[in-house]
């Protein structure tokens, strides 16, 4: 019964294939837990993720968001096909009309994978996540910050960039937090040139999302961020003091200080990226 609604989607019910997944959840979390339920294990794992090659766009949106709904002892020997099938999920396919049908998917793929990887963690007891994992995830996530697709219905990438900032920063959390320096200085410049360019993005809720993360990272000590490019100089446009007043809905706000950010070569590209981004959508009121 769970597994026939964790799909479910209808007009005058919304909310049964949340229902769903809670009591997935629930259900998986005491019948499951057990290792000694092994072959019960894989043979649910790959049950779902099976349904992520479903040709129904309604079996990949739910399962993908399925299996992170499943306890970590699940994992033990599917840890890596099911990062590995979620990433493909969440990946652009390069067809403009698969893309453009498929982009709740891959938001439910961003989704899945990011609970799938708080789950399991990267320590002991196996399951956990290897350096290599690591990586792929990380790649994933910061790939789906560029994922831009739209139809009529406008930018519905922009689905797929609000769940990719959502759980970047929890991951980036997650392996910041570790005693594991797998936060390579690569990821971290990759990271923050995202954020720059969507800090300046047309559609205000993603760039208050990737302000207020943007500002999280450069200004936490624990966890820290290592390996931040001109930290010392950012601080000093983005101060801490200002934090409560910013309004980062606010677009002349956001100009002022990331035209700012070009005096600064790793990040110049990027942040004219996001100026170019949100041309469409300017108006007097951006440079009044």
């Amino acid at each position: 019964v769970i597994d026939e609604n964790v799909p479910y989607i209808c007009e005058y019910e919304p909310f049964v294939d949340k229902a769903a997944l809670l009591a997935l959840n629930a259900f998986a979390g005491t019948f499951y837990s057990e290792e000694k339920n092994s072959e019960k294990h894989v043979k649910l794992v790959d049950e779902y993720l099976k349904r992520l090659h479903s040709t129904l766009d309604f079996d990949r949106m739910g399962f993908a968001l399925g299996l992170g709904e499943l306890p970590k002892v699940m994992f033990v020997s599917r840890l890596d096909s099911v990062i590995k099938e979620l990433v493909d999920l969440s990946s652009i396919s390069g067809d403009r009309e698969v893309d453009v049908r498929l982009a709740e998917a891959r938001r439910n793929a961003i989704i899945g994978l990011g609970k799938v990887c708080s789950s399991v963690g990267l320590q002991s007891p196996r399951p956990c996540l290897s350096r290599e994992q690591v990586q792929t995830v990380f790649s994933a996530l910061l790939c789906s910050l560029e994922d831009y697709a739209r139809d009529e219905r406008a930018d519905v990438g922009a689905w797929v960039r609000e769940a990719g900032l959502e759980n970047l920063e929890k991951f980036v959390s997650l392996v910041a937090q570790s005693q594991i320096d797998w936060l390579l200085p690569e990821t971290t410049l990759k990271l923050f040139c995202s954020l720059f360019q969507l800090m300046n993005e047309g559609i205000d809720k993603i760039r208050l999302l990737a302000g207020e993360m943007f500002m999280r990272l450069l200004h936490q000590e624990n966890p820290f961020i290592r390996h931040i490019e001109h930290r010392e100089q950012l601080k000093e446009i983005f101060p801490l003091s200002n934090t409560e007043s910013l309004t980062w809905f606010t677009r002349p706000y956001c100009f002022e200080r990331t035209v700012k950010v070009l005096s600064f070569p790793e990040y110049r590209f990027h942040t004219l990226l996001g100026f170019l981004a949100s041309v469409g959508g300017l108006t007097k009121s951006l440079f009044g």
